[in-house]
C-alpha cells in the first residue's frame, strides 16, 4: 500500500473517530477560534450533549432544550460562541455559564425566557456580543438586574429584546426601560383575615397548618414577616411568631384589644 493510500486512511480513521467523538453532532477544525467547532444545529436534542473539552464553538440552536442547567458547560472552559437560539428554553440555572471566562458570543434569542435572574451571566469576564430577542419578558422587579446589565454598555446587544408583559409594557425596548416603570410590591405587610376560634392564646399551636383546609386559631388585621431565619416560639401577650413556607412571620391578634 503506497504512502498516498495509508494517508488516506489515516484522515478517514481520524474524520471518523473525531465525528464519533462529537455524536450526534459534527466536529471539526476552525480559523475561527483555537479548537474545534460543534454543529448540533436541528438534532432534536433536550439537553446539552458531552463534547470534547478542545470545542472553541458551540451551536444549540433549533432543538428542544428547555432548561440550561449549572452543571451544563461546566467542562466548556474553551467556548467562544455559543449559539442556543430557538430552543424551548424557559429557565436558566444561576451560574450556569460560571466556567465560560472565554466566551465572547452568547445567542439566546427565540426561546420562552421570561426572565433573567441577576447571577445568570457570573463568570462571562469577556462576553462581547448577547442576543435575547424574540422572548417574553416579564417586565417587572425581577428583571431590573438585567435591563441594568444590558443599559451599562459591557456588550453589544444585538436585535431589540421587549417586554410581553405586563400589558402597559408590551412592546416596550428593555433598554429603554427606567425604574419608574417597574411596579414592586411591597411584601414587608400583608393584609389579611384569620376565622376566629374560642381557643386560648396560651394554648394554641405555633405553626401555621400549611393545608388550605385548616385554619389558624385567632383574628388578625396585620400580618408581618422578618429576616429573621429561625423563629420564636408563642411570644408574650398578644404576639404570636410563627413559621410558615419558610417565612418568619408575627401575628398581632385582635383577642385582648
Amino acid at each position: 500500500m503506497n504512502e498516498t493510500l495509508w494517508t488516506l486512511v489515516f484522515c478517514a480513521l481520524l474524520f471518523e473517530a473525531m465525528t464519533e467523538a462529537c455524536s450526534p453532532c459534527t466536529c471539526r477544525s476552525t480559523l475561527d477560534c483555537t479548537g474545534r467547532s460543534a454543529d448540533c444545529e436541528a438534532k432534536a436534542l433536550t439537553q446539552v450533549p458531552t463534547l470534547p473539552s478542545d470545542v472553541c464553538q458551540l451551536d444549540l440552536g433549533r432543538n428542544k432544550i428547555t432548561t440550561i442547567k449549572e452543571s451544563d458547560f461546566i467542562s466548556f472552559t474553551n467556548l467562544v460562541t455559543l449559539d442556543l437560539n430557538h430552543n424551548s428554553i424557559t429557565t436558566i440555572d444561576d451560574n450556569a455559564f460560571r466556567n465560560l471566562t472565554k466566551l465572547e458570543q452568547l445567542f439566546l434569542d427565540g426561546n420562552s425566557i421570561n426572565t433573567i435572574k441577576n447571577g445568570t451571566f457570573i463568570g462571562l469576564s469577556n462576553l462581547k456580543e448577547l442576543a435575547v430577542y424574540d422572548n417574553p419578558f416579564h417586565c417587572d422587579c425581577e428583571l431590573i438586574g438585567f435591563v441594568d446589565f444590558l443599559k451599562s454598555g459591557r456588550v453589544t446587544v444585538s436585535g431589540t429584546p421587549q417586554c410581553s408583559t405586563p400589558e402597559n409594557l408590551n412592546g416596550t425596548s428593555l433598554v429603554n426601560l427606567s425604574a419608574s416603570n417597574f411596579t414592586c410590591p411591597d411584601i414587608t405587610t400583608v393584609s389579611t383575615t384569620i376565622p376566629e376560634t374560642s381557643y386560648d392564646m396560651n394554648s394554641m399551636s405555633t405553626t401555621i397548618p400549611e393545608t388550605e383546609s385548616e385554619t389558624i386559631y385567632t383574628t388578625t388585621e396585620n400580618i408581618e414577616t422578618t429576616s429573621e431565619t429561625n423563629c420564636s416560639p408563642l411570644e408574650k401577650g398578644n404576639v404570636l411568631v410563627v413559621t410558615y413556607l419558610s417565612l418568619c412571620i408575627i401575628v398581632q391578634t385582635m383577642i385582648g384589644l
